[in-house]
């Protein structure tokens, strides 16, 4: 499911503008893999498994940074293959997961020795979690900036425009600076 529909995107555009919806979803996905591409995160509402380190035994962790956005739900999680009990852990509006405790617990040293899975992203379906309007904005901007290229540049010249070209305005990485992943 997308993060924003076809008609989210139209009501920006030009009236008089011809536009073929199957082109502005190929946009749409080429923008937030861009997005994904550019801040380390998945944004797309899905259902996702991750594996991940516990630390090191001179530096053990009391969290772990997820690389899903808008975490809703967690569905499992195994450390050392072996299965917990979910209510045992709480995610953060940070993205991040760690035990329910009043006192600090580490997550067992070792590398990829935790596996997680769990649903995140946005979408625009019943039950999922809307993108921030800013956010929302800025793929709507981006989609129809490149929606521009791709009929200009096929117009004048005849060129072959991939709608995958990796760029993303200005505007659209400031935005998403603070969706980037946190490396620790």
């Amino acid at each position: 499911m997308a993060i924003v529909s076809t008609t989210e995107v139209k009501r920006f555009m030009l009236p008089g503008m011809s536009v073929d919806d199957t082109t502005l979803s190929q946009l749409i996905d080429a923008v937030v893999s861009d997005m994904e591409i550019n801040t380390g995160r998945w944004f797309n509402y899905d259902t996702y498994t991750e594996t991940l380190s516990g630390g090191d035994y001179d530096r053990p962790r009391t969290f772990l940074f997820l690389k899903g956005v808008a975490v809703s739900k967690l569905n499992s999680i195994a450390i050392n293959d072996i299965e917990q009990d979910v209510t045992e852990f709480s995610i953060a509006d940070n993205d991040t997961i760690r035990y329910v405790s009043t006192f600090p617990v580490y997550f067992p040293s070792g590398v990829n020795n935790i596996v997680i899975e769990y649903i995140a992203g946005y979408g625009t379906g019943t039950g999922q979690t809307q993108a921030p309007a800013g956010l929302k904005q800025a793929i709507i901007d981006e989609v129809i900036l490149r929606y521009e290229y791709y009929f200009s540049e096929s117009r004048v010249g005849e060129n072959i425009v991939d709608l995958k070209k990796t760029f993303l305005s200005s505007k659209v990485e400031n935005i998403l600076n603070k969706y980037k992943r946190i490396s620790i």
